[in-house]
């Protein structure tokens, strides 16, 4: 099972790796999206290899670019959590995030992928800064012996479950795909 923190540098950086919580997302969106958040468009980098050339020049608000904007104004930021079912949200993309919410007077959505489920919770950003603050969460230094540590916080999938929020709903990716769900 693919879980991008153990994925290679070079899968990273040919934009390989991350793939399958995007494609899952696009996926889930192309049925649910008609519903909630009419049609969706690419807007962040996709982290191929052109883009991460120049993505490490950029400033950091641009780095941390939503990765999807619907055609009702709402972006989307899409994420997958591997094997150990727990989600990782560094503190800088955060606040990013929230800035990108502010720009656009409403706040960011996510994706979130669970591979070892198949399955795609859609959720606010209240539902995320929530969990980060349950006792189940655990902060933690990423890259803590580089020279550019990125303070995080790990995030069961238990814990997003448990958040009641009327905009979060969990959708089986299979149930969209069949066959065509996206191998992880």
């Amino acid at each position: 099972m693919s879980n991008y923190s153990n994925e290679s540098v070079h899968d990273r950086l040919n934009g390989l790796a991350g793939k399958p919580a995007e494609q899952a997302f696009e996926l889930v969106m192309a049925e649910r999206g008609r519903i909630i958040d009419q049609n969706l468009f690419r807007f962040g980098f996709d982290k191929g290899d052109t883009e991460n050339r120049v993505i490490p020049t950029l400033p950091r608000i641009l780095r941390h670019a939503p990765d999807y904007i619907s055609a009702g104004g709402h972006m989307w930021e899409v994420q997958g959590c591997g094997q150990d079912r727990t989600f990782t949200f560094k503190e800088e993309k955060l606040a990013d995030l929230l800035a990108w919410g502010q720009f656009i007077n409403r706040r960011v959505r996510w994706g979130l992928f669970i591979q070892p489920d198949q399955s795609m919770l859609l959720a606010t950003m209240d539902a995320v800064l929530w969990a980060i603050q349950q006792p189940e969460a655990e902060h933690v230094v990423l890259d803590a012996d580089e020279r550019n540590p990125k303070p995080a916080w790990r995030v069961p999938v238990e814990v997003l479950l448990r958040r009641e929020v009327k905009d979060a709903f969990a959708a089986d990716v299979r149930a969209y795909g069949g066959h065509n769900a996206p191998e992880v």
